[in-house]
């Protein structure tokens, strides 16, 4: 069995990857190695569910 050559993910946020310099947009969908997938997950920065784009917005108050 192979490990697959990349793996799917979104964006729970605007952030920066500051070693590849690659910035994402909340709900960009990112395909990359899955350790690098792996990585951005452990930072609570992607999650396999795409987010509702108005979960992220703060209540006007």
């Amino acid at each position: 069995m192979s490990t697959p050559a990349t793996k799917k993910a979104f964006a729970t946020r605007d952030f920066k990857d500051a070693g590849t310099s690659k910035a994402y947009k909340l709900g960009d969908e990112i395909n990359a190695e899955p350790g690098v997938i792996d990585n951005y997950a452990a930072a609570g920065l992607v999650s396999d569910q795409k987010p509702k784009a108005d979960a992220a917005k703060p209540d006007a108050a």
